[in-house]
């Protein structure tokens, strides 16, 4: 696979001393750069604000680098009936709300 298409993706985890708080992030790699997509506690672009990332529970990618995350939210409006979604993050484009718990 080419480079220029060639993606790594990479879970990011810190935790502070004795693990009262942790930020869990995810990456891409790209030929240059490596820039955060997801980080705990951001905002989520696909939900009203005050809607955040709280933790990834898995991801997915196409042969295309296009990603889909299995994602926990938190925050404004959100509860254990609506926690959990699947947000699709393509390669070119903006992030996609694909399914979220409590939603028909």
């Amino acid at each position: 696979m080419p480079k220029s298409i060639r993606l790594e993706i990479a879970a990011l985890q810190l935790a502070t001393l004795g693990g009262v708080a942790s930020l869990a992030g995810i990456a891409k790699a790209e030929p240059v750069e490596i820039r955060p997509i997801f980080l705990s506690g951001n905002q989520v672009p696909v939900l009203p604000v005050g809607a955040v990332y709280n933790d990834f529970i898995s991801i997915k990618s196409n042969e295309w680098g296009d990603l889909a995350l299995c994602v926990r939210f938190a925050g404004e409006g959100v509860d254990t009936t609506n926690d959990i979604g699947i947000v699709s993050l393509p390669i070119a484009g903006a992030p996609e709300l694909i399914a979220r718990e409590g939603t028909t």
